[in-house]
């Protein structure tokens, strides 16, 4: 079957038989708060609510301004992303793609690349995660997989190095960030004795 596709005035957008949607922003566009709402919308309806791991095609982007920046890294756009791929080439596509990493990072996990086909392989590695959560819910519906799991997939799945990666919220559990500063512990009775009978004499 064919895949459906869908033309915005800033976009163009399409599920691949992979089950990767593909996202092509038009030349020189300009988007703004109402276009990405829209692109949201397309989205959702080509993925019929379940969302899918999103490859973006950056190249060809003029400007994004702030209401949209900030829609496509809200909640309602992480519902119908699973992953985000950002494909970038032109100096105004990077500083657009290294904003979203760096300023305001994207709730889902988010890479840039410059090759097509090593961002195709990062986000097939969510999709064979995702079939394998289903297969392991339809036997156990309680399951579902770990954070750690996630990492190891995709990991796997990536060929070179993306020549960005969203840094992560949370502190590693060995950073001095996730440590507790612990207050002064107080001298024990038989020192505190001992140091008050020195006092007196």
């Amino acid at each position: 079957m064919e895949a459906k596709e869908i033309t915005t005035r800033t976009g163009r957008f399409r599920l691949e038989e992979s089950g990767i949607l593909r996202a092509t922003v038009l030349p020189r566009s300009e988007q703004t708060l109402a276009d990405a709402q829209e692109s949201i919308r397309v989205i959702a309806g080509l993925t019929g609510g379940k969302g899918a791991p999103c490859l973006i095609d950056m190249r060809g982007v003029k400007s994004v301004d702030q209401g949209a920046r900030a829609y496509y890294t809200g909640p309602e756009a992480a519902r119908v992303q699973r992953a985000l791929a950002m494909l970038v080439s032109s100096p105004v596509s990077r500083v657009l793609g290294n904003f979203f990493i760096a300023v305001s990072p994207p709730s889902v996990p988010t890479r840039m690349f410059t090759v097509e086909e090593e961002s195709i392989d990062w986000l097939k590695g969510f999709l064979d995660l995702a079939r394998r959560w289903t297969r392991r819910t339809r036997a156990s519906p309680s399951s579902a997989p770990s954070s750690s799991a996630c990492r190891r997939a995709t990991s796997r799945s990536a060929g070179r190095r993306p020549i960005a990666e969203m840094p992560s919220t949370r502190p590693s559990p060995g950073s001095t960030r996730s440590r507790a500063i612990s207050p002064p512990s107080a001298p024990s009775t038989s020192r505190w004795r001992r140091g008050s009978t020195r006092s007196w004499r």
